[in-house]
């Protein structure tokens, strides 16, 4: 991961604020900040173990745009895996 990648993640992060989401779009960030997919609990679990941030859930209901609560809730924790990024960048 270098600067560039977080500069184009972000403004992803940005536009998928402006419109619904499906969980996919959601899981296709999740992997390109390094997060991996885990079988625990009744969701699908993301974890990235490298960066030390917690777990995260994207719920699946039937391809479906999620709510925009839920959107809103996962695209913060994803901006928090970015701002762990330069953080490790910065060391």
């Amino acid at each position: 991961m270098n600067q560039k990648q977080i500069a184009r993640i972000r403004t992803k992060l940005a536009s998928m604020r402006l419109a619904p989401q499906k969980a996919r779009d959601l899981e296709g960030v999740a992997k390109k900040l390094g997060r991996k997919k885990v079988n625990r609990g009744k969701e699908p679990v993301w974890v990235n173990p490298d960066l030390g941030v917690f777990p995260l859930s994207i719920p699946h209901h039937g391809g479906e745009d999620l709510q925009i609560g839920t959107k809103n809730n996962i695209l913060n924790s994803l901006e928090d895996d970015l701002l762990a990024w330069e953080e490790r960048l910065g060391e």
